[in-house]
């Protein structure tokens, strides 16, 4: 398992699903343009049962043996956001007060790589320093904490970006085995 250190705050692991999801990317599409959203609200939650138990297990398996933190105190449900170059949302947001669960960790993964000029990067906003744009890859899972600024960047391509994000909920300070970074 890879782990990249992009910041104190933000970190890349291998995560590799993406062959187990692909033949689910019509559904998800679908599922996600015919869920009505509440207002200001840009994630679905992902209801298929099959997937959810797939990427739990995997999740916490990864979790667990890079972090220094207890089991969660409660499971998170899975959300999923769509994009292309008509229909996105790019703002700066975090995971905090977002009334939903309360999550201690954020995580994120994207079912396809991005191609080099059609923009769609994940920017966050590190404290103290300018904001970095990662150029996300499918089978990378990035974590940061739960406060961390954050957003998809507009793309360029008609591609349809595909987004899980879902948290770990714990009252205690997620401590990284290896770097020593807590959050």
């Amino acid at each position: 398992m890879n782990f990249v250190r992009h910041s104190p705050f933000f970190h890349e692991y291998d995560f590799p699903v993406s062959k187990v999801l692909e033949k689910y990317r019509d559904e998800l599409i679908e599922t996600y343009n015919t869920t009505p959203r509440p207002k200001n609200t840009h994630n679905i939650v992902l209801t298929n049962q099959k997937i959810y138990n797939y990427l739990s297990p995997n999740f916490y398996k990864l979790i667990q043996y890079w972090y220094n933190v207890p089991p969660p105190q409660d499971f998170v449900n899975i959300a999923l956001y769509v994009q292309d170059k008509i229909n996105y949302t790019s703002i700066f947001h975090s995971h905090v007060d977002n009334g939903a669960t309360q999550t201690s960790l954020t995580a994120t993964f994207y079912l396809h790589d991005l191609k080099n000029d059609e923009g769609g990067e994940l920017e966050i906003a590190i404290p103290a320093d300018p904001p970095i744009k990662i150029k996300t890859q499918k089978d990378k899972i990035y974590l940061f904490p739960n406060w961390l600024l954050h957003r998809p960047l507009p793309q360029t391509s008609n591609n349809i970006r595909i987004c899980f994000n879902w948290g770990y909920v714990t009252d205690k300070k997620f401590i990284h085995r290896t770097s020593g970074d807590a959050w």
